[in-house]
């Protein structure tokens, strides 16, 4: 099979690049991982990664039309962006040895086999020398492909890299394939694996999950192994503040659908999510209950929206899902989120009022007064009715 036929005609102009200063080098040259696996599944391939025995910093001078280029000299991987915009990620194959489950691996220099090994499952660790158009599978990922199995590439697999356990789940649920260690996975998981490794790390493989179409599949599998506890009634539940197409909406979702509070805690205290986004969670506790007791004694709309108007959209979308707050946020959301009144101290003063701490009172007055009835002028209103308006305030502060 000649894999590269698989490719459009520009990316296969840049991997024959590649391919023949490698072999005026005499460095051997492979497309590994998920390019190789999605051809051989035949689905298209978006990331194209490219192994060589040698260091890419040695073969990227001699290629032209290299529009730009990132190397990790720590890695010796480097990501490469060509005129015609087709990007390769061309990296040295490489070994890597845990000195302690769940740490970072020491990374050395390697051959294609020992670079195979070192891959999560058997699929993903499956080559194509591209000078000899042949594949190397020294796992039988083929066979895995064509039995729809994911299987991890040894025994060792799941303890050392406790990141692999959401990756099958991935794949699984992205393939509809069956997971072949189950046991594995379920012994890695009473073992505290995960623990061995920081939140950082577990939030980026949940979010990995939460951008698949079957992020929902993925989130069940989670639940199913024991990682956490979820209420399904809340799991993508109909919600129309949320739009369950964007990762935001998606992650806020789950984040009250867990019900595990140690697992919350990881949504809270990592640096992978924005900061915005992070400070939801870390208040959604308080504040269900503190906003639950506002919007009951909340009488009108001038009185939700001095209660919500401080709250962060991601707040509001969290509290969503509490059934008794849901209408008067959504009626909060569509009625009165972008209020604004025409009135500003300017036009008080134009009026003859020159007493300052009177302004607040009457933008207060006027606020109330466009939330609760509607007027659209209130600029005018003032004028036509500020006397009536000063007596108020005046009765109000007496």
């Amino acid at each position: 099979m000649n894999l590269i036929e698989k490719f459009k005609f520009d990316e296969q102009k840049v991997i024959n690049a590649i391919s023949e200063e490698c072999k005026k080098k005499n460095i051997d040259v492979f497309l590994v991982g998920g390019v190789v696996r999605d051809i051989l599944i035949n689905r298209d391939c978006h990331d194209i990664d490219i192994c060589i025995e040698g260091n890419p910093k040695d073969i990227i001078p001699l290629l032209g039309d290299v529009k730009e280029y990132i190397y990790y000299d720590k890695f010796q991987t480097s990501t490469i962006l060509f005129n015609n915009y087709v990007k390769i990620d061309l990296i040295t194959c490489r070994k890597e040895v845990y000195n302690t489950n769940g740490s970072l691996p020491e990374i050395t220099p390697a051959t294609i086999n020992e670079d195979l090994y070192r891959r999560d499952f058997t699929i993903n660790a499956i080559a194509y020398d591209i000078l000899k158009g042949k594949l190397i599978d020294p796992f039988d990922g083929i066979n895995h492909i064509e039995n729809k199995i994911i299987k991890s590439v040894h025994s060792e697999s799941y303890l050392e890299d406790p990141t692999r356990i959401f990756r099958a789940f991935k794949y699984a649920n992205r393939y509809g394939f069956s997971i072949y260690d189950k046991e594995s996975i379920k012994n890695a998981i009473s073992q505290k694996a995960l623990d061995s490794i920081s939140n950082d790390r577990i939030i980026r493989e949940i979010t990995l999950l939460c951008q698949e179409e079957c992020w929902i599949n993925n989130i069940v599998s989670c639940e199913e192994y024991g990682i956490f506890k979820i209420q399904h009634s809340i799991l993508s539940a109909e919600n129309s503040m949320c739009n369950y197409e964007t990762l935001n909406d998606r992650l806020i979702n789950l984040f009250v659908s867990i019900i595990d509070e140690n697992f919350r805690e990881i949504f809270c205290n990592n640096s992978i999510l924005h900061k915005e986004q992070r400070s939801a969670f870390k208040n959604y506790s308080k504040l269900i209950d503190v906003t639950k007791r506002k919007l009951e004694k909340s009488m009108d709309n001038y009185d939700l929206y001095i209660n919500l108007n401080k709250l962060s959209i991601n707040e509001i979308k969290l509290l969503s899902y509490n059934k008794k707050l849901f209408y008067k946020l959504y009626n909060y959301i569509i009625k009165m989120k972008n209020t604004a009144l025409n009135v500003k101290g300017e036009h008080i003063s134009e009026l003859g009022i020159s007493n300052l701490r009177l302004y607040s009172s009457i933008l207060n007055y006027l606020l109330r007064l466009k939330l609760n009835t509607g007027i659209i002028d209130e600029k005018n209103y003032l004028t036509n009715n500020l006397g009536e308006i000063l007596n108020v305030i005046e009765y109000k502060d007496r």
